[in-house]
């Protein structure tokens, strides 16, 4: 294991270890094997996809979406591929939004991590669960702007008499780029918060983590931030330039891209890998990323996905249980 993997997972760990408890029934029904073992038994997870989010005009074609699979045995990109191109061939045009919603209905049980803020500040939020509030959502903000402007009136001002926009607790030790409502992330968190999980959660067609429980027979969605892994990827403090069209940010996206899915050994073809490398904007590589993140929490550290019920029992005051939580 590579070193960012060790200390990594050593301080998850270290922190699960506090949270999680060996007593609980769903260890106890399966006590002929390891912790991870009895996870991966219990809750079968067979595809692991990122969705890099954009919003706007753009969003059919700066949405990218990955998944890795095993093939044959061997982990396996086998998806990679903008918003507009899922629905070609179906002669039905769909909206970017519905054509999203629907790819991630295609996919049971799987494991799905998205580039975006499930949750605002616990000073901002008017309810005490998660799931009410994101099913009020409609209610509390009629659009994106007034989804902006109500948390602007709740944050403190800040010194040049503005607002001061605060970050949840997971976004400051994730160190995320943004708060949820910044002015160049308010409308992607709008759109993903109103657009994407409400319906789903409405519809309980998946379980998005730690806020609700992760079932059986349900897809799992979480939070992630290729920007934050990236960094933890390559052990350095900032962020490489990796996108732009030349040919150093072509090298960093190669780079990039090398580092991580050797780790597990996944098998990208000669077609996604150029393909990957020769995006630009480093959507492609930005949904790998978060799909190879997912595949390889899932297979060395199964535990964090419990997370949320451990809270539940023990700490159910936690602000990951309101605001969020960064995979």
């Amino acid at each position: 294991m590579r070193k960012f993997d060790k200390e990594y997972h050593d301080a998850l760990s270290a922190t699960l270890t506090e949270w999680l408890d060996p007593a609980d029934d769903v260890f106890n029904s399966l006590d002929d094997v390891s912790s991870d073992a009895k996870l991966h038994k219990l809750y079968q997870r067979e595809q692991f996809l990122g969705i890099d989010l954009a919003t706007g005009k753009q969003m059919a074609t700066h949405t990218w979406v990955a998944c890795i699979e095993t093939v044959n045995g061997r982990p396996t990109l086998s998806e990679c591929s903008a918003l507009k191109d899922l629905d070609s061939g179906r002669g039905v045009s769909l909206s970017p939004t519905l054509t999203l919603y629907n790819f991630i209905l295609q996919h049971t049980q799987s494991l799905i991590g998205i580039d975006a803020s499930f949750g605002i500040p616990s000073e901002l939020l008017s309810e005490n669960r998660w799931d009410a509030w994101i099913n009020a959502f409609p209610s509390l903000y009629t659009d994106a702007d007034a989804f902006r402007e109500r948390c602007q009136q709740g944050s403190p001002l800040s010194e040049k008499g503005g607002s001061k926009e605060l970050k949840r607790q997971t976004d400051v030790e994730q160190k995320t780029p943004f708060s949820p409502y910044n002015l160049r992330h308010y409308r992607q968190t709008y759109v993903t918060l109103n657009d994407i999980l409400r319906p789903l959660v409405a519809g309980q067609k998946v379980d998005v983590l730690p806020m609700q429980t992760g079932t059986t027979n349900h897809s799992w969605v979480v939070e992630t931030c290729p920007a934050s892994l990236i960094k933890r990827a390559l052990n350095v403090k900032k962020t490489p330039v990796y996108k732009g069209k030349t040919d150093p940010h072509r090298m960093q996206r190669e780079r990039i891209l090398d580092t991580l899915l050797e780790t597990d050994g996944v098998y990208i073809s000669p077609e996604y890998r150029v393909m990957i490398l020769d995006q630009t904007g480093g959507d492609a590589l930005d949904s790998v990323i978060m799909a190879w993140y997912l595949y390889h929490l899932w297979r060395v550290n199964p535990e964090v996905f419990s997370v949320g019920d451990s809270l539940r029992k023990h700490q159910p005051d936690s602000l990951y249980l309101r605001e969020g939580m960064v995979f």
